[in-house]
């Protein structure tokens, strides 16, 4: 057990203690903490009511989540800097399932290349892939993007929609040719749209976490045209390919969580949209 050189007595103290440790790998994200009887030992024999003003403090900064009644807190994992690594894992189950939604799949797209080309090399061989995605419609309305200059310039607008298009029919086409391999017995995928301007895109993976993360606005410069001579349109554009992805895992105890009720919220957001308004993916934007 870790113990500091000098124990701290008060809970600023021993928040920030266990802090440092969380952060530095001492206490790996997923893992328990010690119980309060233990930290209570260790720092000096403080009382009870001190550890779980240390604890409050660990949870308010969301780096903690309460175990309960006779449990040790869990480390909290909050944020990634991209979806690759969870959607990689999530390939090692038995039974994949994915349910996006997203402003384009562009990132997604990326994020499944490796564990696609794993499964076509044999290291991977999961029983089914079933992916559900949610994309934005070309009737939709869109403040985003815009030009800057001439709000009324339809060019920006349907450079985004193509992209839509072109990287749904990648991800497409990379599934189905995963399907005629035969490397998996089962692989669907399945994409439709909402006429919804996407400001969050989240993937929740194999029934068991939620990534989610939100689009930032920010200038682009868009070129039309080649070499030299192109044009470029400063626009006003979602920025999301390196948000930063927060993880909400579901609850599987009997114990209600933070994490598992956004989980639960963002799952009921993607089936209630999907079994009633989503409607399918048009071949041409």
């Amino acid at each position: 057990m870790p113990e500091p050189t000098e124990a701290p007595s008060s809970y600023l103290g021993i928040a920030d203690a266990l802090r440092q440790r969380i952060k530095g790998g001492v206490y790996a994200p997923g893992s328990q903490l010690p119980t309060q009887d233990s930290l209570r030992r260790e720092f000096g024999g403080v009382s009870r009511d001190t550890v779980q003003s240390a604890l409050k403090t660990l949870q308010r900064e969301g780096l903690v989540e309460n175990g309960g009644r006779g449990r040790a807190a869990r480390v909290l994992e909050q944020v990634l800097s991209s979806f690759d690594a969870h959607i990689g894992r999530a390939f090692t189950a038995q039974d994949v399932t994915l349910d996006i939604f997203s402003l384009t799949s562009q990132t997604v797209t990326k994020s499944v290349g490796a564990p696609l080309s794993a499964i076509k090399e044999g290291q991977l061989q999961p029983r089914s892939i079933t992916v559900r995605l949610l994309l934005p419609s070309p009737e939709g309305e869109y403040q985003l993007p815009v030009a800057i200059d001439d709000p009324s310039d339809e060019r920006p607008l349907k450079r985004l929609l193509d992209l839509v298009r072109s990287y749904a029919v990648v991800l497409e086409n990379q599934f189905q040719t995963l399907q005629e391999s035969e490397r998996v017995p089962s692989v669907s995928i399945d994409i439709r749209v909402l006429r919804l301007e996407p400001s969050f895109k989240f993937c929740i993976a194999n029934g068991e976490e939620a990534l989610f993360g939100l689009y930032q606005v920010g200038t682009n410069d868009i070129p039309y045209g080649m070499g030299e001579t192109a044009e470029r349109i400063r626009t006003y554009d979602f920025h999301g390919l390196d948000t930063d992805v927060f993880i909400f895992r579901r609850d599987t105890g009997q114990v209600d969580t933070r994490d598992g009720a956004m989980f639960s919220q963002l799952s009921r957001w993607f089936d209630t949209r999907w079994s009633t308004i989503a409607r399918p993916f048009p071949r041409s934007y």
